[in-house]
């Protein structure tokens, strides 16, 4: 249960260090001027980062007590065709949340808003980008590399991936409700019972929790079928991109239906968790084909085995 204990302090860690961090985080962006005080970001922004901070600075050692002490053991292993594998996650993550975002816009959920100026078209596509090569190697590494990689240490692959894919949805289902009130010390620590309002909510619950459950188990699965995550990595970038992409460059449209195709958020619909559910049934059946192929190998190599004994045998005999 090593594992267990290390992950339930990483994230006591995370949630009371944020809170106890961003207090300060917000008065010094408020007293440095780094900031213009005009636009200073409303304080449940300082309290996502302080957490991303905490979160990032514990990793290390929370993947050393794991025992998942290099690089190839957090899925990150350098093997010919690595670049290529992420590649080809990135192709997939684009084609499946494209084919919704696609399918938003025929059906006029959300419209273009693309006002014909390729300056603004290229800074939403570069930012997009840029999210999405960050947030995916951050969040796999975190959440796939060492989450589940630290629970399949002692469960099943089936059972770590629904327990890792759990603490994904949840950490990306938090609210945001404003604080009113001045920032103390304590703000943060009051700011984090707010956070899981949206839990009470059945609308945002469904589907948006599974959804993002899916999303969780589709990325776990990936790294499980393949032993490295640059698929995964890849997988998570093209996701990103396209939904940045589509929130960016789309707006609500006059037959919005966000039960099923969602928001500018696109996991908040029912479309695209039957998107990710297909995709799923596919990377899990995908991972039974290299082991029949292996078994299918052994059992013929074990009948070549077999007659090259019998071959042997003839020609003693015939020698005799």
């Amino acid at each position: 249960m090593r594992p267990v204990r290390a992950l339930t302090i990483y994230l006591a860690a995370v949630f009371v260090g944020g809170g106890l961090l961003a207090p300060w985080f917000y008065w010094a962006a408020n007293g440095t001027g780094v900031l213009d005080p005009a636009n200073v970001p409303p304080f449940h922004r300082f309290v996502n980062r302080s957490m991303l901070v905490v979160a990032i600075a514990g990793l290390w050692p929370l993947a050393y007590y794991c025992r998942l002490d290099s690089w190839r053991s957090v899925g990150l292993k350098r093997e010919p065709g690595w670049l290529k594998d992420a590649g080809k996650g990135f192709f997939l993550g684009v084609a499946t949340i494209g084919a919704v975002a696609a399918g938003s816009i025929l059906s006029e959920n959300r419209v273009f808003a693309f006002g014909g100026e390729f300056g603004p078209l290229a800074s939403a596509l570069a930012a997009a980008a840029g999210v999405a090569v960050i947030v995916s190697v951050l969040e796999e590494v975190m959440f796939r590399g060492v989450v589940f990689g630290a629970l399949r240490q002692i469960y099943h692959w089936s059972i770590a991936l629904v327990a890792s894919s759990a603490l994904y949805s949840i950490l990306h289902f938090f609210q945001t409700p404003a604080l009113t009130g001045d920032v103390t010390w304590s703000s943060g620590l009051q700011f984090l019972p707010l956070m899981f309002k949206g839990f009470i909510d059945p609308a945002l619950v469904v589907p948006g929790f599974f959804v993002l459950l899916l999303a969780g188990a589709v990325l776990a699965a990936a790294y499980e079928q393949r032993g490295t995550i640059f698929f995964a990595i890849g997988l998570h970038a093209g996701w990103i991109f396209c939904l940045k992409s589509y929130g960016a460059l789309t707006r609500l449209g006059p037959a919005h239906n966000e039960s099923l195709w969602g928001s500018r958020k696109v996991t908040d619909g029912w479309m695209a968790g039957a998107v990710l559910l297909v995709t799923l049934g596919c990377i899990l059946w995908w991972r039974g084909v290299p082991q029949k192929r292996a078994a299918t190998s052994a059992t013929l190599g074990n009948i070549e085995a077999a007659r090259r004994v019998h071959r042997r045998e003839s020609i003693a005999r015939e020698s005799l």
